[in-house]
């Protein structure tokens, strides 16, 4: 009986994420959220087809299938949740080692399974348990540590359920192993995907995939909100506080801060900052107005002599570490070099 049900749910639990999928694929939006996704989709099945009970169908072949199909699960789960909620996410190395390192502990542990190696050490597997958790507490941190710069109200509530959802899946799988055994933890994990799943497909159906990326679905970005009377005061109270005071270059400015010195709401200011001037981080917003200072900073020539530490410092950056990735990001070049440069510019026109 209890294989039955595992069957079944297993079953319609493949269905849902195949529809997920499918419904991802039909969108012509193009984002890596949305690839990732569908890949995500296909390895968590081959997890559920690993799942069914020997004695039932499909065959021992679509076991094996299933097993390798569902070794980059854990990566692509890492991967799905920072390419939502960090804008500035890239396949890089170190995207690729975090991918790669369960991936190969999990083909490991597949290959004692099905007989390929004699024996997998019991390492293995708890060098696995710890890899997860480290990745679990990485989404996590990622959610809490970027939630107040966040703009997009609907990317933050999504970071609160992304802290809490990998903790608490966590806990309930280490609580299935101590209560249930055998094909109980089975059906206990299937129970557990489902309703994510089913979640996953009605948020799809209603947002579609274009919502991935928590882009509005106007043409140029802005809701009808954007030109209420009251923004147009806050947008000039706003900008006569970074023209006049440039109130960009304090020390730990706040989106509460400031929003408390235009004498607004902070989810109003937030709307407007992204809405109105089409940024999706604090942060972002920032950095544009202290790079934009700090690269007439470089260029003058009386400046020469100050250290870029010091200009950097003096901008409202924390440390030269932040200033160098931002600097970079912003204008694709270390400072130094724009300093070089640009001297070099003005040594020529003399």
């Amino acid at each position: 009986m209890l294989n039955t049900y595992i069957y079944t749910l297993t079953i319609a639990t493949i269905v849902v994420l195949l529809l997920i999928a499918i419904l991802a694929l039909s969108e012509r939006t193009h984002n890596r959220s949305k690839y990732i996704l569908v890949l995500l989709c296909i390895s968590v099945c081959g997890r559920l087809v690993d799942a069914i009970p020997p004695e039932l169908p499909p065959s021992r072949l679509w076991e094996v299938v299933g097993k390798f199909v569902s070794a980059p699960n854990i990566g692509l789960i890492w991967w799905f949740c920072l390419s939502i909620i960090d804008d500035k996410f890239r396949l890089g190395p170190l995207a690729w080692v975090g991918m790669l390192v369960p991936t190969f502990l999990l083909f490991l542990i597949f290959f004692g399974n099905v007989g390929l190696l004699n024996q997998t050490p019991i390492v293995v597997g708890y060098v696995l348990t710890i890899t997860q958790i480290v990745m679990g507490l990485h989404i996590v941190w990622k959610c809490v540590t970027d939630y107040g710069n966040d703009l997009i109200n609907a990317r933050r509530s999504m970071r609160r359920w992304m802290a809490i959802l990998p903790a608490s899946i966590l806990i309930l799988v280490v609580i299935s192993y101590q209560i249930f055994t055998g094909y109980e933890v089975i059906l206990f994990r299937v129970i557990l995907i489902l309703p994510l799943s089913v979640l996953g497909l009605l948020w799809l159906t209603r947002f579609k995939t274009s919502q991935l990326n928590f882009v509005s679905s106007k043409s140029n970005g802005l809701s009808d909100t954007a030109g209420l009377p009251q923004n147009h005061i806050a947008y000039d109270r706003l900008m006569k506080l970074i023209e006049n005071e440039k109130v960009y270059l304090e020390d730990n400015l706040s989106i509460n801060s400031l929003a408390e010195r235009i004498g607004i709401p902070s989810h109003q200011l937030r709307n407007l900052i992204n809405q109105k001037m089409g940024y999706r981080n604090f942060s972002q917003f920032l950095a544009h107005y202290r790079i934009a200072d700090i690269k007439a900073d470089l260029v003058d020539p009386d400046k020469a002599h100050l250290p870029i530490l010091t200009i950097a410092l003096s901008s409202g950056f924390s440390s030269l570490t932040t200033f160098n990735r931002t600097f970079r990001s912003e204008i694709g070049m270390p400072a130094g070099k724009f300093r070089k440069e640009a001297q070099k510019h003005q040594a020529i026109q003399k």
